[in-house]
């Protein structure tokens, strides 16, 4: 775990802490005895959901609408979430809370993501979403599930093509791969797990769009605030320059749920342990025998039907007589759920 001791302060920004109010003995010294490993920091009572949902739904705003999005589990991880005020540690005062929301929303409307998400889902073949959207090559994909039902998204910089990314488009890009599986999570799921590689890569080609990965960690926190289960970047010495840059602009909500692995080895272990991929589920590029498919990775339409049959595997509300959600026994090695 990455560990220096920062939290928001009440605007959002990364702050150093010192202390939270203990004795010097029992002063915390990592993010992680700092905040809970569970991803809601703070109690938040069903009251208080109700009282932010009621909020928001009084609202005048374009992105009305857009609130059938915003379940009731993800609410509360964000009111939860712990921010540093007078060296003390506090649950987010309900209007800092509101307005994350809020800004989540209003983005969500003038981006048109909705209506581009659903075209993109109505075409097949998924050509047309790589040909507009996926020039640097694809890269990033949903694939699996946890133990929880919670959804894995790939980054693989081996198979970026650095020379034809276009920083500016790929936050758009990014938000409708990642806004598309959100959407389609269940009303018990709010959150993900990033799996990232950062070490068989061109380094310099890389370092020619300074401003990709800093990119990426702002629409991160633009499109899913406080939704970050856990991430597992796997680095190599140029990677760990990449990391490093991430970190300075990334809160600590991000980084404190961050490990850093230096083989791909190392990070397999870690993720079977921690229940985010099965023994079977290891791909052959970590050394296990799994092979990726191709179609899922490649086709939007597709990526996204696998990802929603994975999340909602144990929903009760998805009878064997659906066949658009019936799970079969070649979606069984998709999803890793329960295997534990």
């Amino acid at each position: 775990m990455t560990a220096n001791g920062n939290a928001e302060d009440t605007n959002g920004n990364s702050v150093k802490i010192s202390s939270v109010g203990q004795t010097q003995s029992d002063t915390p010294t990592t993010r992680k005895q700092i905040f809970q490993e569970s991803a809601l920091a703070f109690d938040v009572t069903e009251q208080d959901c109700d009282k932010m949902l009621n909020a928001l739904s009084q609202e005048d705003a374009p992105w009305k609408d857009e609130l059938k999005y915003v379940s009731r589990s993800w609410v509360k991880a964000v009111m939860s979430q712990p921010m540093i005020k007078n060296k003390k540690m506090r649950p987010r005062p309900f209007e800092y809370a509101k307005k994350k929301l809020v800004d989540y929303l209003d983005w969500r409307c003038k981006n048109n993501i909705t209506e581009e998400i659903e075209h993109y889902l109505s075409l097949e073949d998924g050509k047309e979403f790589t040909e507009v959207h996926l020039t640097g090559g694809n890269c990033m994909y949903w694939y699996g599930v946890d133990k929880d039902g919670c959804p894995n998204l790939w980054y693989r910089a081996e198979m970026t093509d650095f020379d034809k990314v276009e920083v500016k488009k790929s936050s758009k890009s990014i938000a409708l791969i990642m806004q598309a599986a959100i959407d389609k999570m269940p009303a018990d799921v709010y959150n993900f797990n990033v799996i990232a590689f950062f070490d068989e890569f061109n380094f310099f080609k890389a370092m020619k769009k300074p401003s990709l990965i800093p990119n990426f960690v702002k629409t991160l926190m633009k499109v899913s605030p406080d939704r970050l289960k856990s991430a597992c970047i796997i680095t190599s010495r140029g990677g760990s320059v990449l990391y490093d840059i991430a970190k300075k602009v990334a809160p600590a909500t991000l980084m404190n749920k961050t490990t850093k692995c230096k083989s791909r080895e190392e990070a397999a272990d870690l993720l079977q342990r921690n229940g985010v991929l099965c023994a079977d589920e290891i791909p052959t590029f970590m050394g296990g025998e799994h092979i990726q498919d191709e179609d899922i990775v490649k086709n939007y339409a597709r990526m996204m039907k696998e990802i929603e049959k994975g999340m909602h595997a144990n929903d009760s509300s998805i009878t064997d007589g659906d066949s658009d959600s019936s799970i079969t026994d070649s979606d069984a090695k998709f999803i890793c759920k329960g295997k534990f």
